[in-house]
């Protein structure tokens, strides 16, 4: 938390309505809000100084350090999910989808990088109970058996449940 040592600030990051963490140019974290261990499960102190591809999922973590590094040669405000969908791993490993807007700070030492993010669990779970209840429900009105119904579950479940 070295480059927040003003209380203004940090009451700032912390009123976000987002959560917020902030980086520095090699990822390491330096900053968390209350918002941020609450999304992660993880209390701050767990988080700073770590690696922000705590939060990636595993599958991700590798092309993660390659796009944040290409971040840093041109860091210009950005939100990340008009480019693909995006995944936050907890601490205890559920992954939820979100969404992400980095903010550099101009001229900070170690080029610190706010990173805003929203929780779309709410968004993504709807759009997937939709997705289902769409397909149960034509299974019925077709006169499928209970037994269609159940592969439909079977299939769709582990995809509302994802875990890394």
């Amino acid at each position: 938390m070295a480059y927040f040592p003003d209380e203004s600030t940090r009451a700032a990051l912390e009123a976000a309505p987002d959560a917020v963490i902030a980086t520095g140019s090699h990822g390491a974290i330096e900053y968390v809000n209350s918002k941020a261990e609450k999304l992660t499960g993880y209390a701050a102190n767990e988080l700073e100084g770590q690696s922000i591809e705590i939060l990636v999922p595993n599958s991700q973590r590798d092309v993660h350090t390659r796009l944040r590094s290409r971040f840093h040669e041109n860091p210009v405000e950005r939100n990340l999910d008009v480019r693909r969908d995006l995944w936050l791993k907890q601490k205890n490993g559920v992954l939820i989808p979100v969404d992400i807007s980095l903010s550099p700070i101009p001229g900070s030492p170690d080029h610190i990088v706010i990173s805003t993010i929203r929780d779309m669990s709410s968004q993504e779970r709807r759009t997937k109970e939709d997705v289902l209840l769409a397909e149960i429900g034509a299974s019925v009105a077709t006169g499928h058996d209970v037994d269609s119904i159940y592969q439909i579950l079977d299939h769709s479940l582990p995809i509302l449940l994802q875990f890394d």
